[in-house]
């Protein structure tokens, strides 16, 4: 457990001021230049060293379970991103069978207003001429009398 862990609890007893020295993490040592003493017990040592084994397994544990989270979670944002791609491609398909509905029915209003346009002004013309007969009628027969 030379890791984070490690290096975490190096950094600790330095500002506790129970050890002086120099990380080098190049290397992945410390350069101790000064320890305060402390009277242990020989049986001790390995109490001491089994609670750091604990602790540096606690922390692998906790980094374990942190790399699960991290990968359910970019396994989640790839499952959002691919039904934002799904829902993006629908919608662009959408806009492109609405606008080919809509240039469809365009078309088919200026067919059906250019028809109405034609029959427009061949009543238009029919009625012109109509009139002016009538008045031509009219005035003929004024004239007449």
């Amino acid at each position: 457990c030379v890791n984070l862990c490690s290096q975490d609890l190096i950094i600790e007893a330095i500002y506790a001021d129970i050890i002086h020295g120099k990380l080098d993490q190049k290397n992945k040592q410390i350069e101790v230049e000064y320890a305060l003493g402390r009277d242990i017990k020989p049986e001790m040592v390995t109490i001491i060293a089994d609670v750091l084994n604990e602790w540096c397994e606690s922390c692998e544990s906790v980094l374990s379970s942190i790399d699960k989270q991290i990968q359910r979670a970019n396994l989640y944002k790839e499952k959002k991103q691919q039904v934002k791609k799904s829902v993006e491609t629908e919608v662009e398909n959408l806009k492109k069978a609405i606008k080919a509905t809509s240039q469809a029915d365009m078309e088919d209003e200026g067919a059906v207003v250019s028809y109405q346009s034609q029959q427009y002004q061949q009543r238009s013309a029919t009625s012109t001429k109509q009139k002016g007969l009538k008045g031509a009628k009219m005035f003929g027969s004024q004239v007449r009398r």
